[in-house]
């Protein structure tokens, strides 16, 4: 072995060299994972059809009220100085129905078609005012439903009294969140105004018509939810919040 080694030329000796000696520093290799390996979570069919079917209904229930805020936004009463209708109070109650990414598509969608067919210099404005409230208005009501059904959830049953008390502060809470809801269209329309006349003073003079068109939306909505007792059909329609 000895004189074999000796007798290799030198271009012999540095191939074996290298092909034997191929960690010269003796550095522990680890092997990674690959980088681009992706974890994936298996979701049950009978979940993947429940999903759909939850959003084919939303989408179905938000188009339907879409379509009902575009009517009760061009149906109404009209003068020189003041226009009402019925949109800001369909916005409150598909607020309080369903959720808040509803309440702002058919508030934005829905008026802006509306002012498109009777008013089109406002139409941008609406579509940006009129979802922010739907927005608005829709985590309100969430956050007072998802109380509500708590509180009924651990009251007792047989303590009418309770149940009552519950129920009326439901209504006063969704009245004040319709309030809060009114006034940010408010602020809106008032800002738009500024703009579109110029001056202040001729955009103040249009704030107690849409204070009118806010109280009067407020008092609609909340009759309808409470005293047509519309607010059940959110239990009937098995919208879940």
């Amino acid at each position: 072995m000895e004189e074999k080694n000796v007798n290799q030329t030198a271009p012999e000796q540095a191939k074996a060299s290298t092909n034997t000696d191929t960690n010269p520093l003796n550095i522990d290799t680890v092997e990674t994972p690959a980088c681009n390996a992706v974890p994936t979570v298996a979701v049950p069919e009978r979940k993947l059809k429940r999903i759909g079917k939850m959003t084919t209904k939303t989408v179905a229930y938000t188009s339907v009220m879409t379509a009902l805020v575009f009517v009760g936004t061009i149906i109404g009463y009209s003068s020189d100085a003041f226009y009402f209708n019925l949109g800001d109070s369909v916005i409150l109650i598909c607020a309080a129905l369903f959720n808040p990414v509803s309440a702002m598509l058919a508030g934005g969608l829905g008026a802006f078609f509306g002012d498109l067919t009777v008013y089109p210099a406002t139409m941008v404005f609406t579509l940006i005012i009129k979802s922010v409230e739907g927005l608005l208005a829709g985590i309100l009501f969430t956050l007072i439903n998802k109380w509500y059904d708590k509180k009924i959830a651990i009251a007792d049953k047989q303590n009418k009294k309770e149940n009552k008390r519950l129920y009326a502060l439901k209504i006063v809470f969704s009245c004040l969140a319709s309030l809060l809801s009114v006034t940010v269209m408010m602020l809106g329309y008032f800002m738009c105004q500024t703009l579109f006349y110029g001056t202040l003073s001729a955009a103040l003079v249009a704030l107690p018509f849409d204070f009118a068109q806010g109280a009067i939306s407020l008092a609609i909505a909340n009759l309808a939810l409470y005293a047509l007792k519309l607010d059940g059909f959110r239990f009937k329609l098995k919208i879940k919040l």
